[in-house]
């Protein structure tokens, strides 16, 4: 007998021997009254007193059923079924032989010991009417082997049998059983110490249903009196106590008669579980205070869903243990598994059988991963705190994680829950590798192994499902399983070390965010796709060639935090991406890194673009080749890129922030068009590297470079929307220059433009250092830095390009420099005379020199076509003009035009003079086009000026040699309406008055304008040939002014129209000869009628000029039938009416005297 035992009998004894002392004290002892059955009697019922021996009432007896009271069977009675029919009250029961008892709804009262012995002998207690009520009041029960109390349901109801211990021990000794539907309150006393015994079996039954074969949940609560403190030895003395929560064993389960049961047990166990317990289908074990599995102890959880609830179970002992064996078995309370055994592990375990699934509720400890033993096929839910491993994982403890075999195991950890595994290793033969299933529902899972890393080869499914991100975590993890990604928010893994090897799918959903936050991440080769997002948070990520496909979806490449984390490439990366930020497309803080294999591809929906505004680190390859970094989308380089060997970028780029390029490096343009350049905006480049860039692909904007400058083919670098600072040496491009007004090309140092096909302004200023222009300036803006023009400079097509730098060389080194104007102005700005030996082009355009004389030296070259050259200043032409077919040109000064001797001027169309000028001798004039004076312009030709084509005059011509006159030839003459032949009359010879000679026709109009100079007197006779004109003369001088010619009285001018000449000649006087037709007739008496009265001069006026009167009536009426001495102009015009004749010579009275120069 145990120490434990001895004490319980010594306890027990003293009890009953208080109660012997109770008795003697009485007036009489109770009798013994034992169960005959009345020779076989149909009646069971206790009430039906014949069924006594001796025959009466049982009340305050010892009651024996089934045996007598010196425990010999009573053959009678063998087997009887007795009915407690109503209420009684005995002293002691003992059931045996096979016997039952049934409180049928009844209170049973014994005052002493209940005891049962024998093979199905049976005490049955079943509800009472108020179903807290006692059906069995009792001071001690034994219930020996093959012997069963029973607590039963009814139909109907829930409630079930009560049993009251009064005082003393229920013992289920070896063989016995106690169990069933309802509550064992135990004894209700402060000073109880062990109240229940189990060495045989405890057990819950169901309670029936309204039919056969359906059985209803059943409940066996074990309580404590209100304030008892008793205890229950759950094992038994023994320690092999069994307790059976299963209704359907271990076997295939019986649909009909299985049901949900449940063990509640509110009463402290005494000692640690070394038996036996099952628990079934849909069975429940709810033991309120802390347990625990002891050595040998075990307890299985058979079939559909078995749980344990209540308080915290401690596995502790060689040989306990916990055996899922089928279904789920659900752990609701805290479990932890203790290790005593510093150098190993030989505690207890939870065993986890194929196809089975544990589920922890309540929080779990492995002391040791050897004490968590699970296999094939299994599943491992966790909702709550979870640790397998000591924490410090000493050599060869590790958890077969997976289990041995094929069959997939799954793991899935859901909200609030929280699974550490820190062990030696995770799989059976330390290979460290998962091979099964894990599902994360925003649950953690957090892995650690000794040698730092391990494998899941298996599927990862992570799920946000309660906005709580699941996160995974623990020691470096190489992930060649698939991972599915769903919920809504974020995913993480953050692992120490993450490597995706293989090709695994990642796959994320709508919704979610998978987010890697560990130290590094590295993979060349998975598959991610889906339409969420994912978000690159670790310290360190690596990628050799892959695909992110996620067309829709978001990849965050900086992640959530900035500033410290790198994304180091060292292959093709390739993502198609609804965006790579949530917001906005900011890659912030962090570095990208590429290396000299590596590129990223950046594809982003439509026209979006991305930024990168961290450190960007291009490393390519050396010498003649190059490295493709960036593709894709446009990005904007917002923060620093620092280029190491060559790295051209297919993507267009958009530099605002700074781009350092190392020694023998260089960073090229390959992407973006002449309609969408790359640009520069308020960035720097700096070198001591390259700019570089290949045919067809454009920098514009604002900022500094810094750099060498090779832009091949037709690439182009322009200045727009502010300053572009050129430091560093620009040694080719394929077209440089400006766009809009605010644009300003600043070129530090010298340079040359042959270096590029064209120096184009669209808009804008170029200025800085001398350029030396060996290719071609041209557009619309502003040249403020000194050119030393080669080659050419062009005036744009839609405004005026001007160059305003007074030290520039304009025709070059060479004097072979163009200046041209294309439907545009070229304006040169100057503030001294420059001898210009290179060429003026001005086609449907303008060249113009502001402040100075462009003087065109024997060399040089004008022209013109449709185009106008313009001068503030007096200009001198000494070499070739050509005025091309198509429309008039124009010259147009602020000064005198001299065509110098040695000129050649020819004319394919009209030339204008807009200004004074002057045909020197040796000036050569050709062509078919006119030469034309405008109007208020004074043309002087030169004595012995020979004008080869047509002369247009609009204007004043003169012709002269200083104060002498002079002869000048023309192909052609005519004078338009607005001009004036000025003609200088030195003296009768013929070369001592101005003569114009014409090799083709004269058409004359306008004005004739003589002035007599010198000593010249005219006398009567004299005759001057003032116009000579070898094709013939046609038409007259409108006006004709002798008012700087006088003659002496009675003489008069007379211009006579000869068919190839114009002669001035000096005649008489003709008084009264109004009309002057060289006839005093009656037409001349008309003239004076029709004009008397008014203030005017009549022709050969002789009495009152200046006033018709009848003193002219006189003068004509005495001289009537006189004729002229000499005769009349040959083909002279027409004598004009008197009224026409009269207004006429008014006219020509207001002409005065031209000033000579």
């Amino acid at each position: 007998m145990t120490p434990r035992r001895l004490s319980h009998v010594l306890q027990v004894w003293g009890r009953r021997s208080a109660a012997v002392a109770a008795l003697m004290a009485t007036p009489a002892l109770a009798q013994n009254i034992v169960w005959d059955d009345a020779g076989g009697s149909v009646s069971k019922d206790w009430s039906d007193f014949g069924n006594w021996s001796p025959d009466g009432d049982p009340t305050s007896s010892d009651v024996f059923i089934g045996v007598n009271s010196l425990g010999i069977n009573v053959a009678n009675a063998a087997g009887d079924a007795t009915i407690v029919d109503q209420g009684f009250t005995i002293d002691s029961l003992t059931i045996g032989n096979g016997a039952s008892v049934n409180t049928s709804g009844n209170e049973l009262i014994v005052n002493g010991v209940t005891t049962l012995n024998g093979s199905n002998s049976i005490l049955r207690v079943t509800p009472r009417d108020i179903a807290t009520q006692e059906g069995l009041d009792a001071e001690g029960i034994q219930i020996n082997s093959g012997a069963s109390v029973l607590l039963l349901g009814e139909t109907g109801s829930e409630d079930g049998g009560v049993i009251e211990l009064e005082s003393g021990l229920l013992e289920i000794n070896a063989g016995g059983r106690l169990g069933g539907h309802g509550t064992i309150e135990l004894i209700n006393s402060s000073t109880v110490g062990q109240a229940l015994e189990n060495s045989g079996t405890l057990y819950v039954g169901s309670r029936p249903g309204a039919f056969l074969g359906f059985n209803l949940p059943g409940t066996l609560n074990i309580v404590n009196g209100a304030s008892g403190t008793g205890t229950v030895d759950l094992d038994g003395d023994n320690e092999n106590g069994y307790v059976d929560v299963d209704d359907d064993g271990t076997g295939p389960i019986i649909v009909l008669g299985a049901t949900s049961l449940t063990l509640n047990i509110e009463v402290p166990l005494s000692d640690s579980f070394g038996g036996t317990m099952d628990i079934g289908a849909g069975d429940t074990v709810n033991i309120t205070n802390a347990w625990s599995l002891g050595s040998g102890g075990v307890v299985n959880l058979n079939k559909g869903t078995s749980t344990i609830r209540g308080g915290a179970l401690t596995v502790a002992g060689v040989g306990a243990q916990l055996n899922v064996t089928q279904g789920t078995g659900v752990f609701d309370s805290s479990l932890s598994f203790t290790d005593t055994n510093a150098a190993g592990y030989s505690d207890g375990v939870l065993t986890v059988a194929q196809g089975a699934t544990v589920q922890f509720n309540g929080g779990a400890t492995f002391s040791d991963g050897r004490a968590f033993v699970n296999s094939e096929g299994s599943t491992i839910i966790v909702n709550s705190a979870v640790d397998i491993g000591s924490g410090a994982a000493e050599a060869g403890e590790f958890i077969d994680w997976d289990g041995v075999g094929l069959a997939d195991s799954h793991t899935i950890i859901n909200a609030a829950g929280d699974l550490d595994i820190d062990v030696d290793s995770v799989d059976l033969g330390g290979t460290d590798t998962f091979n099964g299933t894990i599902t994360m529902n925003s649950g953690d899972l957090s892995v650690r192994v000794g040698d730092g890393s391990w494998q899941m080869d298996g599927q990862l499914n992570m799920n946000n499902s309660d906005s709580n991100s699941p996160v995974l975590s623990g020691v470096d993890v190489s992930i060649s399983g698939d991972v599915e990604v769903g919920g809504t928010g974020s995913s993480i893994i953050s692992s120490s070390s993450v490597n995706m090897s293989g090709t695994p799918n990642v796959n994320v959903n709508a919704g979610a965010t998978l987010r890697f936050t560990g130290s590094s991440l590295q993979t060349n080769s998975a598959v991610f796709s889906g339409a969420g997002g994912l978000q690159f948070d670790s310290t360190t990520t690596n990628f050799g060639g892959l695909t992110i496909n996620m067309p829709t979806g978001i990849v965050d490449l900086d992640g959530l935090t900035n500033g410290s984390d790198r994304l180091l490439l060292s292959g093709a990366l390739v993502i198609n991406a609804g965006g790579i930020d949530s917001s906005d497309n900011v890659f912030d803080g962090d570095e990208i890194e590429l290396g000299t294999l590596a590129s990223l591809e950046l594809n982003l929906p439509g026209t979006d673009s991305w930024v990168m505004n961290g450190l960007l680190d291009l490393n390519g390859f050396g010498g003649a080749i190059t490295s493709f970094h960036l593709k894709g989308s446009d990005v904007e380089l917002r923060g620093t890129t620092e280029v190491t060997g060559n790295s051209s970028q297919q993507a267009r780029v958009d530099i605002t922030g700074t781009v350092a390029i190392g020694a023998g490096g260089s960073f090229n343009f390959r992407g973006g068009s002449h309609a969408t350049p790359n640009t520069i905006a308020g960035g720097v480049i700096n070198g001591p590297g390259r700019l570089g860039s290949l045919t067809n692909f454009d920098l514009q904007g604002h900022g500094t470079i810094n750099a060498e400058i090779n832009f091949v083919g037709d690439s182009r670098l322009t200045a727009s929307d502010g300053t572009l600072a050129i430091g560093g040496p620009i040694t080719d491009v394929g077209r440089i220059g400006t766009r809009g007004a605010g644009a300003v090309l600043n070129v530090a140092n010298a340079w040359n433009s042959g270096v590029a096909d064209l120096v184009l302004l669209q808009g804008g200023e170029i200025s800085g250092a001398t350029i030396t222009n060996d290719g071609a300036i041209s557009g619309v803006g502003l040249v403020s830095a000194r050119v030393i023009n080669n080659n050419r400079i062009t005036g744009g097509s839609s405004g005026t390009l001007v160059l305003s730098n007074t030290g520039s060389d304009w025709d070059g080194v060479g004097n072979v420099g163009l200046l041209e104007a294309a439907k545009g102005t070229l304006e040169l700005r100057d503030n001294a005379p420059f001898l210009f030996n290179g060429t003026v082009s001005a086609n449907i355009g303008t060249v113009y020199a502001n402040g100075f004389e462009l003087e065109f030296e024997p060399s040089s070259r004008l022209e013109l076509s449709d185009g106008s050259f313009r001068s503030t200043h007096a200009t001198d032409f000494g070499g070739r003009i050509e005025v091309y077919a198509g429309a008039i040109s124009r010259i147009e000064l602020g000064g005198t035009g001299v065509f110098q001797n040695g000129s050649v001027t020819t004319l394919g169309n009209d030339l204008e003079l807009h200004a004074n000028t002057q045909v020197n001798v040796g000036a050569v004039f050709n062509g078919g086009g006119d030469l034309r004076n405008v109007s208020g312009q004074v043309m002087t030709l030169v004595d012995g000026a020979n004008l080869g084509v047509l002369l247009d005059n609009q204007g004043d011509l003169e012709i002269h040699t200083g104060a002498s006159a002079g002869r000048a030839d023309v192909n052609d003459f005519q004078q338009a309406s607005t001009g004036q032949l000025l003609v200088d009359l030195f003296g009768t010879g013929i070369g001592d008055y101005d003569r114009l000679v014409t090799g083709g026709l004269a058409d004359l109009d306008g004005a004739l304008t003589v002035s007599v100079l010198g000593v010249l007197n005219p006398v009567l006779g004299d005759a001057f040939t003032i116009l000579s004109a070898t094709g013939g003369v046609s038409g007259v001088f409108a006006t004709e002014d002798f008012s700087g010619a006088p003659l002496d009285p009675g003489l008069q001018w007379n211009v006579v129209y000869n068919p190839t000449n114009v002669v001035l000649e000096v005649v008489n006087l003709l008084a009264g000869d109004y009309n002057n037709d060289g006839v005093v007739d009656a037409a001349d008496y008309t003239v004076w009628r029709d004009n008397e009265g008014l203030a005017i001069s009549l022709p050969n006026e002789t009495v009152t000029p200046g006033m018709v009167d009848g003193d002219d009536y006189n003068a004509w009426r005495a001289n009537y039938g006189a004729v002229a001495a000499s005769p009349a102009p040959v083909a002279a015009a027409a004598a004009p009416e008197p009224m026409a004749c009269t207004l006429l010579l008014a006219a020509a009275g207001c002409f005065g005297l031209r000033r000579r120069r």
